[in-house]
């Protein structure tokens, strides 16, 4: 091992600067999402409120899906600054940015010129995906953070296996986190171990270490399976996990290549400098960057790639070994002063035209002033790229990479960065208001749709249930008294409720309920509300 190098605290605090930026920046301009977002936020709403910490709970009722590190750092968040939208996201997105000052850390570890842990940093900081995801209530930018520590630790327990218990830590910290996602990232960091100092297996102080490091960790799978016995086993560990090898689990099918194409279509621009940087990691295989990049990438790609479910944020882990093959790769471009391929000109001229095209139609005609900014930005910045790689200059890479960073602050800055938003049938944040208004604690509150919506449960307080119009036509019928139903606005003469009122409307749907129901000041709720 080279003789360690002074650290370059300017450059660290610079990227941590440079990634809270991008992670914080508008943070709450757009509302939660149901599909990961609404599940947290619900289960760490009822930590906040029960007190139940270690046995938590979703809308009163035992949550066995995942293990609640980031529930807790939510609910602590609670605790401090209220229930909103900015405190509900913060702290997931405040330990997501901290793997960029991290990716710099390893970079250091791994490659043998600091300059190529500082391309590493800046690519994984311009990534679209990671910034995204990582700024959501979500677990995954807590397990990218995770897993750069771990690396980190396992590079210094090459040398000092002291150092073991760093990596329990960090894999009881995964486990934690998202449960079984702490094998494969486990076997990651042993593989890469076992290729750079075999003898280490042998070392007894390295296993205790790394037993009692994930001591904290296992001790709360253990009280789980001790307090609710084998349910837990099933409703976590095999129906919420394994089951997710070989059936659809809270996702959709797809291909092996799933995965593949999905870092095709959103890991640009670094995608142009990958393949070559994965031919660099082999043939430079005995380096410690090109060891750890060929087996994150191969290990975790291919298992992700074999599993029958498809969610598109399981990648998320694969970018810190990106990140590294391409920082490498950069670097080498950097260094050896060479020029890709003259086919990349024509390619950044395209994307040149193409941002300036889209930039024009969404300032001009669809009236999207924010977005065309953005578009804006990315056009200079191909512009840029263009001009130094046809003068043979490598600031092109300076160019691309600065501009990249630009662009992703000033979309985290628009309410576009959340777009699977777009798809929603409804704005919720009105619908919720309805509710709290106008319905009684005691009442029941129903939805006509095909399936609920989690983050309305939040929002409103309270759990709402989706119903067919048939069934919501027979509980009326059975509870007219003590229900009211949320109606879309076309269905309001469609469906039979005798002696109901209508209590107020938004854009799509309508709140309907008993004429007995007294419209007047109710007792305020023991636990608070979010923050409409």
């Amino acid at each position: 091992m080279a003789t360690p190098r002074p650290l370059s605290w300017q450059w660290l605090l610079g990227l941590t600067g440079l990634a809270l930026l991008v992670w914080l920046i508008g943070l709450d301009n757009v509302p939660l999402r149901d599909v990961d977002e609404g599940q947290v936020v619900l289960v760490a709403r009822d930590i906040f409120c029960t007190g139940h910490w270690l046995f938590p709970t979703r809308m009163g009722e035992p949550y066995l899906n995942k293990p609640p590190l980031v529930h807790w750092l939510t609910a602590l968040s609670y605790h401090l600054g209220g229930i909103t939208d900015w405190t509900s996201r913060f702290p997931a997105a405040g330990v997501s940015s901290l793997a960029v000052p991290g990716m710099y850390l390893l970079g250091r570890q791994v490659f043998a010129k600091e300059a190529t842990a500082r391309w590493a940093a800046l690519v994984f900081l311009t990534l679209l995906p990671v910034v995204r995801h990582g700024r959501l209530v979500m677990l995954d930018g807590t397990v990218v953070t995770g897993l750069v520590f771990l690396l980190i630790t396992t590079a210094y327990t090459r040398h000092q296996p002291r150092w073991s218990w760093g990596m329990g830590c960090l894999l009881g910290m995964l486990a934690l986190t998202k449960g079984l996602i702490a094998v494969p990232l486990g076997v990651i960091a042993l593989a890469f171990l076992a290729w750079e100092q075999p003898r280490i297996f042998q070392n007894l102080s390295f296993w205790v270490g790394l037993l009692l490091g994930m001591l904290p960790g296992l001790s709360w799978f253990l009280a789980q399976m001790v307090h609710y016995g084998t349910t837990f086993l099933q409703g976590h560990l095999l129906d919420q996990s394994l089951a997710r090898t070989w059936e659809v689990v809270g996702g959709e099918p797809g291909p092996p290549w799933y995965y593949v194409q999905h870092l095709f279509f959103h890991s640009w621009p670094w995608l142009l400098f990958w393949p070559g940087g994965l031919l660099l990691a082999w043939r430079k295989r005995e380096e410690s960057w090109a060891k750890l990049s060929l087996l994150g990438t191969g290990i975790f790609l291919g298992i992700i790639s074999l599993m029958t479910t498809k969610i598109p944020w399981y990648v998320m882990p694969v970018y810190p070994f990106f990140a590294l093959t391409v920082g490498a790769t950069i670097d080498q471009i950097w260094q050896n002063k060479t020029i890709p391929p003259r086919w990349w000109l024509y390619l950044f001229g395209f994307l040149t035209v193409g941002a300036t095209g889209a930039g024009i139609y969404y300032g001009f005609m669809a009236k999207q002033v924010d977005l065309a900014g953005v578009l804006f930005i990315l056009a200079i910045t191909f512009g840029g790229a263009t001009f130094y790689f046809w003068k043979q200059k490598q600031q092109f890479l300076v160019m691309l990479t600065g501009g990249f960073y630009l662009a992703l602050v000033a979309f985290m800055a628009t309410p576009h960065w959340n777009w699977e938003l777009n798809n929603s049938e409804f704005a919720v944040k009105p619908v919720a208001a309805l509710i709290r208004q106008f319905v009684p604690p005691e009442y029941e509150v129903y939805l006509s749709r095909h399936h609920s919506r989690r983050t309305l449960d939040f929002y409103g307080g309270r759990r709402v249930e989706a119903h067919s119009q048939e069934t919501l036509e027979r509980l009326w019928q059975e509870r007219p008294l003590r229900t009211f139903i949320l109606l879309k606005n076309q269905e309001l003469d469609q469906v039979n409720l005798p002696n109901h009122r209508v209590y107020g409307q938004t854009e799509r749907y309508t709140l309907v309920g008993p004429v007995l129901a007294p419209p007047t000041q109710y007792n305020p709720p023991t636990c608070p509300l979010p923050k409409l």
